[in-house]
């Protein structure tokens, strides 16, 4: 079971899809990433715009199949410092930080449009397990996400330590 549950969390994101609910996580992805950035972009930073591109597809994929920031960094032919401060210098958020906030974004679309349970939302948003994933949901939201599906209304707005 342990290995099924590494195997899965390893592949990624993926389309999910719970009963006759499909999402295209390609998308969606794209979408957070976009208004994520409209939140933290530095139009004066410093890093070139191929350099900002290539961050930008190497999240997104690192989203898409749970890499770690060094095989970002390597994806992006840097080193992890330069990696990490270019990120920091154009999104003022650690890479780190803002994959975070887009897999908690993804759960929280999931969430409101699937009947996915919570272990599979977890899972496919990246999270190692159930437990992680509700104490991060919290932390941001502040709210579980048991909770936030159930609302009827979810207007949240998310807590910026996160």
């Amino acid at each position: 079971m342990e290995k099924d549950l590494y195997e899965y969390h390893r592949h990624g994101v993926g389309d999910i899809k719970s009963g006759c609910h499909e999402i295209d996580v390609e998308r969606v992805i794209w979408r957070i990433m976009r208004e994520q950035a409209s939140h933290h972009v530095d139009t004066c930073s410093r890093v070139d715009e191929s350099d900002i591109v290539r961050m930008e597809h190497a999240v997104f994929e690192g989203i898409m199949s749970n890499l770690s920031i060094e095989e970002l960094a390597d994806r992006c032919c840097c080193s992890l410092s330069t990696f990490k401060r270019r990120f920091h210098n154009h999104y003022h958020i650690s890479p780190h930080r803002w994959m975070l906030r887009c897999r908690l974004e993804l759960a929280k679309e999931v969430l409101m449009t699937t009947p996915a349970s919570i272990t599979d939302i977890a899972m496919r948003c990246g999270f190692v397990n159930n437990s992680h994933f509700i104490a991060t949901f919290r932390r941001h939201f502040n709210i579980t996400p048991l909770k936030f599906r159930r609302q009827d209304t979810a207007i949240i707005e998310p807590d910026d330590e996160v």
